[in-house]
C-alpha cells in the first residue's frame, strides 16, 4: 500500500522533474527567449542629454521619445538587390510608414517584432502600398542586400504578398546614415563584441507622410485595429493621442550565464522533487505505521 502511494506521488511530481530536464536540454530555445525584460521611465530629450553617457550596451537601449520630431530624408541607404534608395523617396507617395530598426542576424526579439508587424499587416482591413508602407532598416551595418533579401523573403511569406506587389522596403547601409537615422528617432542601441550581438529597443515607429513621428508601436504584439487608428491619425499628419502601452522590451540576452544557470536550476528543481517525494512518502508510511498499530493494540 505504502509502495503504491509513493509510486501515485512520484507519478504526479514527474512531470515537474521532466520539465526541468528539458528546461536544462533546450538552453537554445530559452535563451532567444530570455531577452532582457524591464519597464523603462521613458525620457524627453532635455532630460536624456543631461545624463552621463553609460558604456555599458544595455543602458543604452532606450527610447527617447519625441512625437512630431522630422526624420532626415537626405540620408542614403540600399535595398534588397543592392540600389541606392534616398530615404525621402520612401515617402514620395504621401502614405504613413511603419518604421522598425532591427538586424537581420539577429535571433532573439528582432524576429518576433518583424513577425508581430507582419501580423497586424495581415489582419488589418488597411492595405498595404495602398494606406501605408512598412520599412524595415538593420542597425547593423555588417548586413547586406543579400541579408535584407532573405529576411524580406520570410516576411512576403508570412502575410502572403508576392514579390511584385510587395511594399515593404528592406534595407541597409552605412554605420553614420543608420545613426543618423536612429538618433533623430531617439532609437538608442549598441554594439556588444563579446556576445557579437546588439542591444536595442523592440519598437516600430508611425511616421506621417510629411516624415514626422506620429506614434511608438511597443512589444512584440501588435493589435490591427490599434496599428490601423495609428495609421489613420498619421495619415492626416497628426500625432496620435491614444494611449500607448509603454513597455519596453530591450534585444540583448547573456547565452553564457544562461548557460551557467540553466543546470543548476533544473539540479535544484529535480532535488526538490526528490525531497519532496520522500517527505510525503515517510509521512503516508508513519500514517501507515500508526494504523497499524492501534488495529493491533485493540
Amino acid at each position: 500500500m505504502t509502495l503504491a502511494y509513493l509510486f501515485a506521488f512520484a507519478t504526479l511530481l514527474a512531470p515537474g522533474a521532466r520539465a526541468a530536464e528539458k528546461a536544462h536540454h533546450e538552453q537554445a530555445s530559452a535563451a532567444r527567449a530570455a531577452s532582457t525584460t524591464q519597464r523603462l521611465v521613458l525620457e524627453t530629450p532635455a532630460k536624456a542629454h543631461s545624463h552621463d553617457r553609460t558604456d555599458h550596451p544595455l543602458q543604452q537601449a532606450r527610447i527617447i521619445e519625441n512625437a512630431g520630431a522630422a526624420i532626415p530624408l537626405e540620408l542614403r541607404f540600399r535595398d534588397h538587390v543592392g540600389r541606392s534608395i534616398r530615404f525621402g523617396r520612401l515617402f514620395a507617395d504621401d502614405l504613413p510608414v511603419i518604421l522598425v530598426l532591427a538586424y537581420y542576424r539577429c535571433r532573439t526579439l528582432c524576429p518576433l517584432v518583424l513577425d508581430g508587424t507582419a501580423r497586424a499587416v495581415r489582419e488589418s482591413s488597411l492595405r498595404l502600398g495602398v494606406d501605408y508602407r512598412v520599412v524595415t532598416l538593420s542597425i547593423d551595418h555588417r548586413d547586406g542586400p543579400r541579408d535584407a533579401r532573405e529576411m524580406r523573403g520570410h516576411i512576403l511569406e508570412r502575410i502572403g504578398t508576392s514579390d511584385s506587389a510587395a511594399d515593404w522596403t528592406f534595407l541597409v547601409g552605412d554605420e553614420s546614415a543608420i545613426r543618423s537615422l536612429a538618433d533623430a528617432l531617439g532609437f538608442g542601441f549598441a554594439y556588444d563584441p563579446a556576445n557579437d550581438q546588439f542591444a536595442h529597443p523592440a519598437v516600430a515607429f508611425v511616421l506621417t507622410p510629411g516624415a514626422r513621428i506620429s506614434a511608438y508601436l511597443y512589444g512584440l504584439e501588435y493589435e490591427a485595429e490599434e496599428v490601423e487608428r495609428m495609421l489613420q491619425a498619421a495619415a492626416t499628419g497628426r500625432v496620435y493621442g491614444g494611449a500607448i502601452q509603454r513597455v519596453l522590451l530591450r534585444c540583448f540576452h547573456y547565452i553564457p550565464a544562461l548557460r551557467r544557470h540553466a543546470g543548476l536550476v533544473a539540479g535544484l528543481l529535480r532535488t526538490g522533487a526528490l525531497i519532496t517525494v520522500l517527505l510525503l512518502g515517510g509521512w503516508i508510511a508513519h500514517l501507515s505505521w500508526r494504523g497499524r498499530a492501534k488495529e493491533a493494540s485493540r
